[in-house]
This record gives C-alpha cells, sequence and structure tokens, in this order.
C-alpha cells in the first residue's frame, strides 16, 4: 500500500510493524471464528447445545444465559444491513481496506503523509491533526478498523461455496492491490472507480452472489428487555474482528474531536513572540 513516490521522511520499518500489528489481530479473528464454530459444531453433533427462551441453540457462558456462543452467517454489513447488494459491499469493502491501509503505513505525527488517497478528505477530520502526544492512539484506531475489515473481507473472498470463486476473488484482489500499492494517487481513485462500476454493474444486471457470509458466533441476550431495545431479546451476533472496527471507530471520533480546541490553544501559548 505504499507509493512508488515515497517521502524522504517514509519509514517503511515502522509501517512493517504496524501491518504486523495488523496481522496479528486478523489472525485472532480468524482463529476465534474457526474454534467457535468448531466447538459449536462438536456440541450440535452431542447434543449438549442449550435452547434459549426465544429457540436459539447456543453455548451459554459464565454460567449465565446472557452471554453464548451461537452460530450466525450474516451475509451483510453490521446489523445485517447492505446484504441486498452484495458486490458494492464487498467491492467497497475492498477499497476501504486499502484506503485505510494506505493512511496506516504512511501516518506520521498523527497525520498521514498523504490526504490525497480516496476516503481522504473524510479520514481527514477524523484523525487528529496536531500533537504526538495522541499518534498512539490515532494508529491504535486505524489499526483496529483496518484489521476488522480484513478479517470479515476473508470471509466474503474466501469461505465461498466453490472453491474457483475464491480464487476468482484473491485474483482480483491481487490485482487491484498491485495497481494501488504501485500507482499514483489518481490511479488509486481510477482502479477503485473501477472497481466500484464493475460491482454496480453486477447488482444492476441481478448477478447472483459469489462471496461468502461473515462468521459471527458472540451473542448477547437479554429477555427482560425484548420489548424496551431496538433489536429485541438478541443483540446482532458479532465477532472479534466487529469489535475491533466498533472499538477503532469510537476511539476515532474521540481522539478526533476530542482536543482539538485544546491543541489550538497550546499552540497559542507556545508560539515564540514576535519582535
Amino acid at each position: 500500500m505504499i507509493n512508488n513516490d515515497e517521502s524522504p521522511g517514509f519509514d517503511r520499518q515502522k509501517a512493517l510493524v504496524r501491518l504486523g500489528w495488523v496481522l496479528v489481530l486478523v489472525l485472532l479473528d480468524l482463529v476465534t471464528k474457526s474454534s467457535a464454530f468448531a466447538w459449536y459444531g462438536d456440541l450440535e453433533a452431542a447434543g449438549q447445545l442449550v435452547r434459549d427462551h426465544d429457540g436459539h441453540m447456543r453455548i451459554p457462558l459464565f454460567g449465565t444465559e446472557t452471554f453464548a456462543f451461537m452460530r450466525s452467517w450474516n451475509p451483510g454489513a453490521a446489523f445485517g444491513q447492505l446484504g441486498d447488494i452484495p458486490h458494492l459491499l464487498v467491492a467497497g469493502r475492498v477499497v476501504v481496506v486499502f484506503a485505510i491501509g494506505a493512511w496506516l503505513v504512511e501516518m506520521r505525527g498523527g497525520i498521514p503523509k498523504d490526504r490525497t488517497v480516496p476516503l481522504g478528505h473524510v479520514l481527514g477530520l477524523l484523525i487528529p491533526h496536531k500533537g504526538e502526544r495522541r499518534l498512539w492512539t490515532s494508529l491504535l484506531s486505524v489499526t483496529l478498523i483496518m484489521a476488522g475489515a480484513v478479517g470479515n473481507l476473508y470471509d466474503n473472498l474466501i469461505l465461498t461455496d466453490v472453491s474457483a470463486h475464491a480464487v476468482k476473488h484473491v485474483c482480483v484482489l491481487l490485482l487491484f492491490g498491485a495497481v494501488w500499492c504501485r500507482g499514483s494517487t489518481k490511479l488509486r481513485w481510477i482502479v477503485s472507480g473501477v472497481l466500484m462500476s464493475v460491482a454496480l454493474g453486477l447488482e444492476l444486471t441481478d448477478a447472483p452472489s459469489t462471496y461468502g457470509s461473515v462468521r459471527d458466533f458472540i451473542d448477547v441476550y437479554t429477555p427482560q428487555w425484548r420489548d424496551t431495545l431496538p433489536w429485541g431479546s438478541h443483540f446482532p451476533t458479532f465477532n472479534v474482528a466487529d469489535s475491533c472496527i466498533s472499538v477503532g471507530a469510537v476511539l476515532l471520533l474521540v481522539t478526533g474531536f476530542g482536543d482539538q480546541e485544546k491543541d489550538a490553544a497550546a499552540e497559542i501559548d507556545t508560539a515564540p513572540s514576535e519582535g
């Protein structure tokens, strides 16, 4: 995700370390998904699952029915949204992963090197603009969001019913990534637009989805608030990747808007006087 036009201040070692942490979180997500689904399958075969009051088969945790593992396949995004436009959803996830990745590896001193990457103007409003003291929170939030996006994108691209579809998805991803990583900012915009246009064309022609669904397994059950909460008794089942995205997004908002005025005031107070 690194442009040919690297600035003299670009630190490849730091970029690799940041991507390494993303890889660690992605592996954590994939391992927990596989382990939870395997455990669920073993208990299901042994007839040891517990049925809740709504008829869902679950694995209760911590001796309570509130927290449990429950097998769920989500073809959409958060809360199952956008499941009816899978091509646009997956294409959008690919673009977001590379855009956030570019920001992550190029971020210096709390701001990205290149604010012209796709989504740059939007993310530029959220990333802290000043202050080394908040750099670690910026990096943490972007790392979490990227790891979560990659973890769920893996399920979409790889966990398909037909292995040929997975191979096709990987080839398209590699081609997109090669152009993105070695291309200019303008070329990044173009290749992102082409990918989204192809996805839109597939949606308009009602092309069948060839993507896998995201594996969710963490379930929160609150039947006492069935008529109070908008989602009823079951909070939408989620996974580690979803948790990373949620925590990262909240942290990004807090660090992006929390102390902007204080930072500006501090700069004025510490600025050298003229004359």
